[in-house]
Order: C-alpha cells, then sequence, then structure tokens
C-alpha cells in the first residue's frame, strides 16, 4: 500500500455476521511495526487473515467464531448497550446447535484482551496479558452476564416448544 494510499478488504458474513468493506491504510500497518496501540482497522484485517488462512481451510469455522470488536466495545457498550447486546446474542442465536467457541477481541480503552465464550456449556475464559482481573470491566461483565442470561432463556424456551 503506498503512503497515504489505502486497500479493501471484504468481510464476509461469515466472519463477524454481517458484510461489509473494511478500509486498511499504510498507517494502520505501522501501528504494527512501530510497537504502537494498535485499532481496530488492524484486529479486524488480522482476523480476517486467520478465516481465510486458517479456519475456512481447516473447517474450523464451524468449531470457532469472532464477534467484531468494533461493534462490541467499551463505548458501545456505554453508549448502546442494548445495540452491544442484540448483535452478540444474534450471533449466539444463529449458532445455537453448534458447539462453538467465540473469540471476542475487547478493547478496554487503550488496551486490548480477549474473552472466548462457549454458549451452550455457558463457559467464558477471559485473557488479560496486563493481569487484571474479570472484575477490573464490570460494564463487559454485566454485558457477557446479559447475554449469556439472554441466551439460556430463549434456548429454553426454543426446547420446550420443540418437546411440545
Amino acid at each position: 500500500i503506498p503512503t497515504g494510499g489505502v486497500r479493501t478488504v471484504h468481510m464476509e458474513v461469515g466472519i463477524f455476521g454481517f458484510d461489509y468493506d473494511q478500509m486498511i491504510g499504510n498507517e494502520d500497518f505501522m501501528q504494527v511495526f512501530s510497537h504502537e496501540e494498535i485499532g481496530v482497522t488492524v484486529v479486524n484485517t488480522y482476523i480476517r487473515f486467520l478465516y481465510d488462512k486458517l479456519m475456512r481451510p481447516n473447517g474450523l469455522d464451524v468449531s470457532f467464531g469472532f464477534l467484531a470488536p468494533a461493534t462490541v466495545n467499551l463505548g458501545l457498550i456505554l453508549s448502546r448497550p442494548d445495540t452491544v447486546t442484540e448483535y452478540v446474542l444474534r450471533i449466539l442465536m444463529d449458532n445455537k446447535d453448534a458447539e462453538k467457541l467465540f473469540f471476542i477481541p475487547f478493547n478496554t480503552g487503550g488496551h486490548w484482551l480477549l474473552l472466548a465464550i462457549n454458549p451452550s456449556r455457558e463457559i467464558v475464559y477471559y485473557l488479560d496479558s496486563l493481569g487484571n482481573d474479570w472484575t477490573t470491566y464490570p460494564d463487559m461483565k454485566v454485558l457477557i452476564d446479559t447475554v449469556l442470561q439472554a441466551f439460556r432463556a430463549q434456548r429454553d424456551i426454543q426446547t420446550s416448544r420443540r418437546g411440545a
């Protein structure tokens, strides 16, 4: 990519649950090379690379998925919690019959951490390179707790309807 130029990376629906084009520029790559804080564009592009080179060719997209870090972040959780909850719940419900582990790169505002959620087993893995406790980010915890409760409730309703 020439200096000041941009490139379009298509993010198909299978990656984050919706289809869009991601623009990435030379300055985004410089975040990585200069050891600066990386932005969501770099994280999304890396996820696209993993999807193309590792997940899809090896059939791992059946067992693993990603949630969009631009949609699940602290700023949106604080300003539009219902939107974030609806997005996460929709992705989990779209995959309710799969034994799937979902990765959520989460930006706390200057720091990235990773959540991995297995909704069918109601297990949440929390990986933070700073060693912070899960309770350091109470808004994130409330979001995940709310989503898992709604997932459990909707799954039980659907199960009972099928049983009837």
